[in-house]
């Protein structure tokens, strides 16, 4: 469109000047769209972001609406900003048995403390170290549990071998659980409602924050009674 508006000037009225102005802005324009799909090309499919977000929207009660975390509203950027980090908080925070691992632990160089007696390396998808596994016993009671220590990158015990059970860091949405979909979602309507607030709206806003919270904490209870059921069974 730029490039015809161009010719057209050039053609009808001769006017030069304005015609490489518009020519600028259609090379400007070009560059523009070009770091766009460069940029959507290299972005991870966030088909299920999308979805999970919309959720959240909805029960915020904004009407706003975003198909993509690179988007440039105000609404986008705010999940663009906290997505992550309540998605790993959220991860953290409770044993989605979903996100949950084992893995044998490797030797560290770091040595370990006085009070330890060895020194390993934390799986690299490790958000949360859980327990160490006790041979034999699926749910050990407490005092049969292995003691341990995360300290940075490393986890100190004195089991050897050691097997860490631990909330791996699961990006995919197509991995997580309903129960957890729906968690998440209420967990970022928390924060799309405090962050999308006003000083007249605010005292609202975090009363349905605060909403928000307890029905996360719902449904990330409701998930860990079904999987300790099923263990049981």
């Amino acid at each position: 469109a730029w490039a015809l508006a161009s010719e057209l000037l050039l053609a009808l009225k001769g006017k030069i000047e304005e015609a490489g102005s518009l020519r600028s802005a259609y090379q400007q324009e070009l560059q523009e769209v070009e770091r766009l799909a460069q940029s959507e090309s290299h972005a991870p499919d966030a088909g299920g972001e999308m979805a999970i977000c919309a959720l959240a929207l909805q029960r915020a009660g904004m009407g706003s609406s975003i198909s993509a975390l690179n988007q440039t509203s105000e609404i986008a950027r705010v999940a663009r900003l906290t997505y992550t980090t309540v998605r790993d908080s959220l991860l953290r925070e409770y044993p989605w048995p979903f996100a949950t691992s084992r893995a044998a632990l490797v030797a560290s160089v770091v040595s370990p403390p006085t009070n330890w007696g060895y020194s390993y390396d934390l799986p690299l998808d490790c958000l949360r170290a859980r327990g160490i596994t006790v041979v034999g016993l699926r749910i050990p009671p407490v005092d049969a549990r292995i003691p341990f220590e995360v300290v940075g990158s490393n986890v100190f015990t004195d089991a050897s071998p050691a097997e860490l059970i631990y909330t791996s860091k699961i990006t995919d949405p197509a991995s997580f659980d309903p129960q957890f979909k729906s968690a998440l979602a209420w967990a970022l309507a928390a924060e799309f409602v405090l962050a999308m607030s006003t000083p007249d709206t605010l005292a609202k806003a975090t009363q349905a924050a605060g909403m928000f919270r307890q029905a996360c904490v719902h449904e990330a209870s409701v998930a860990w009674a079904s999987a300790a059921s099923e263990q049981a069974d």
